[in-house]
């Protein structure tokens, strides 16, 4: 059970990443459980990110030449950008 003053962030996989609960004399989350939290969220962001980008690679490679010299692919196309506005 967790304590009325913890706070709960579930992610899309069903991951809970708790803050509060083991508080320290300062009211606050020790620095290894802060540390802990956020490389737990950075890590599931990279993730998603490398699965939307093998995801667009799929569907592109489903079109035909025509179109994808159309719509610019590979050479408009940025990884780095769908990441982004994923807010990672």
């Amino acid at each position: 059970m967790l304590k009325h003053n913890t706070v709960e962030n579930r992610l899309s996989s069903g991951l809970r990443v708790v803050s509060g609960g083991l508080d320290t004399a300062r009211g606050g989350q020790t620095g290894f459980l802060q540390h802990l939290r956020q490389w737990i969220i950075s890590a599931w962001k990279e993730h998603k990110c490398r699965s939307l980008h093998r995801y667009t690679e799929r569907e592109i490679a489903k079109l035909n030449d025509q179109i994808r010299h159309d719509i610019g692919w590979p050479a408009r196309y940025d990884p780095r950008e769908s990441c982004r506005r994923m807010g990672h």
